[in-house]
């Protein structure tokens, strides 16, 4: 299982973007349409509930009704079995009476069933039975009943002890007779009199069904487990083995003559007697059936049409970004003039379009660094030409300097050769590419050799002072940032003034830090504005400016050059270096004004 969960995810990863919208939107498709179809299921279900429910109490209700009109009818059977002049005119025929008073008797018994007969509206006619078997009837339709089956009911009521028993004729529908033994009460000696039969008229029972389904056809019959003895509606060539009522009381849904029908039953422990209640099915659930196909076509219309927007949406988005791939692999070959091909002309505001203007400016910005860069490799080959080219000049200008200084130590004049000295080696650090970052010992030297020329200028005007402790000797600062310091210093401190000038230069560690501290007694000045816009426009174009640019670029905008001045009171530059001097960019080579 989870190597198939973990093969389709797989298959799933390296699809293509538009077919995993595919699969996604068709998947919540599928997902939603089973969960709907559950949830009409269980409607559908709950509806069919609902009217076994409905039909199980109309049934409930009609079999009550019916079978309260039968207790009636019970009731006035046992009234009218133990009515005293019944009982006396039926005790004088058990002696030989006169045929006149037999006649009397008849007369007197029919009038007095006529009296009760109309008592009871489902009573459609009652009769008695003397021992004789002699029959005295009143009511509507005393000849419904052939001779033959009144007698044989007769018979099978003379065997019972007197209780009350409902009979149902085979062949006659909506027939129902309710027999009774008629026995003595005089003395209560009990002896038989004869027997009671009333024909019950079970279509009046049809006016006091409900009518809850409006205009289906629906029927009410009742079995008795052998026959069906009473039926709403005519039923022909019907199979009780259709009817097992095994519980007290449910529901199923049953092929009748080639049409099915939904039928409720119910069992009577009363009369053991099972009620009927049968709706043609077809009718019944037409709305239902229709809805369900309705609803099938629905989802299925809705499915299509899902997958074809799924198709449309996923097309409209994975194209655009297709089209950027097709871009960017003209631009991985180089092609960068079949790139216009592939953006369209009006370009959406999602991020698509965001896309394809990023896109398109890195292009741009690509094709202008190709062709700066161009440009450069062009000029560095021609700055290297020149560099060739310019090396000759120095090489000479050292031979002539080595050759002043050899003349001026052949005529002792050492001042002169330690002044040449001086320039020679001044000259060789700053055309040298070797080295960006320099120990500060280095710097120093480099210092001191220029401070050498100078004194020569200024003579006992210039005191310079150097105040660096041996351990930041070791210290990376990058090259040409001190000496500029002091040119600075004796050019705008020294200069202006007659008497003598005092320069220090310092360097300590302190937080973390490394600071370079040139600071002068000279006349001071406004600021560092001033002293940038003073240098920039003078001198050998190392100024401030380049300095701290330098000093930035290798080590951060943490670091850098900060200036105080006071005018009278002289002017300090402080630099501010790492400790360790480690480069923040990697840039090599050197810096020129």
């Amino acid at each position: 299982m989870n190597q198939m969960v973990s093969n389709i995810c797989q298959w799933y990863y390296h699809l293509k973007i538009k077919h995993k919208l595919i699969f996604v939107i068709l998947v919540i498709m599928v997902t939603f349409l089973f969960f709907v179809f559950l949830g009409l299921n269980y409607v559908f279900n709950v509806y069919d509930e609902q009217i076994y429910r409905k039909s199980s109490q109309i049934l409930f209700m009609s079999s009550k009704g019916f079978e309260e009109e039968l207790q009636k009818i019970e009731e006035f059977s046992f009234r009218l079995s133990t009515d005293s002049e019944i009982q006396s005119l039926l005790a004088k025929l058990k002696t030989s009476v006169p045929i006149y008073e037999k006649h009397l008797i008849y007369q007197m018994m029919i009038d007095r069933l006529i009296q009760y007969s109309g008592d009871e509206q489902y009573i459609q006619s009652v009769h008695i039975f003397d021992l004789n078997e002699k029959e005295y009837a009143a009511g509507g339709n005393t000849s419904s009943i052939p001779k033959n089956e009144k007698l044989k009911i007769v018979k099978e009521t003379a065997e019972t002890s007197g209780e009350n028993h409902w009979i149902t004729l085979q062949n006659q529908n909506n027939v129902l007779v309710s027999a009774r033994k008629i026995r003595s009460y005089k003395n209560l000696n009990l002896e038989p009199l004869g027997t009671l039969l009333i024909k019950i008229d079970l279509d009046h029972f049809v006016e006091k069904l409900p009518e809850d389904w409006g205009e289906n056809e629906r029927n009410i019959f009742i079995t008795d487990g052998t026959n069906v003895f009473f039926s709403e509606q005519p039923m022909k060539q019907l199979d009780l083995k259709l009817f097992p009522a095994k519980n007290g009381q449910g529901y199923k849904i049953e092929k009748i003559n080639h049409k099915r029908y939904f039928v409720t039953y119910f069992h009577s422990p009363y009369t053991n007697w099972t009620y009927w209640y049968m709706i043609p099915y077809n009718e019944l659930f037409i709305r239902v059936r229709l809805i369900r196909y309705f609803l099938v076509v629905l989802f299925f219309v809705l499915f299509v049409t899902m997958a074809g927007f799924a198709v449309y949406f996923s097309k409209m988005v994975t194209d655009p970004i297709e089209r950027l791939a097709g871009a960017m692999k003209q631009v991985q070959k180089g092609n960068f003039q079949t790139v216009d091909k592939f953006v369209p002309l009006e370009l959406p505001k999602d991020e698509v379009g965001e896309l394809y203007r990023d896109f398109t400016r890195m292009i741009q910005e690509i094709q202008r660094l190709i062709k700066e860069n161009y440009e450069k490799q062009l000029l560095i080959k021609e700055t290297e030409m020149k560099a060739l080219q310019s090396q000759i000049n120095p090489h000479f200008l050292y031979n002539t300097l080595e050759s002043i200084n050899w003349m001026a130590k052949a005529n002792q004049q050492h001042s002169i050769s330690n002044m040449v000295e001086s320039l020679g080696f001044l000259l060789r650090n700053s055309i040298s590419m070797k080295e960006s970052l320099i120990t500060i010992e280095k710097e120093l030297e480099v210092v001191r050799h220029y401070i050498r020329i100078q004194k020569f200028r200024f003579e006992e005007r210039l005191d310079f002072r150097i105040e660096v402790p041996d351990e930041v000797r070791q210290f990376k600062i990058p090259k040409f940032t001190i000496q500029p310091l002091i040119e600075n210093a004796i050019k705008y401190a020294l200069e202006p003034k007659i008497g003598p000038c005092q320069i220090i230069l310092q360097a300590f560690e302190k937080d973390g830090d490394f600071y370079v501290v040139v600071k002068d007694n000279g006349p001071g000045m406004d600021g560092l504005s001033t002293v940038r816009h003073v240098h920039e426009g003078k001198g050998n174009g190392i100024g401030i400016n380049n300095i701290e640019q330098r000093i930035k670029l290798f080590f951060g905008s943490d670091y850098g050059i900060m200036i105080q001045s006071q005018t009278g009171k002289g002017t300090k530059v402080i630099v501010r270096l790492p400790v360790h001097g480690e480069v923040k960019n990697h840039v090599q080579g050197s810096f020129g004004g």
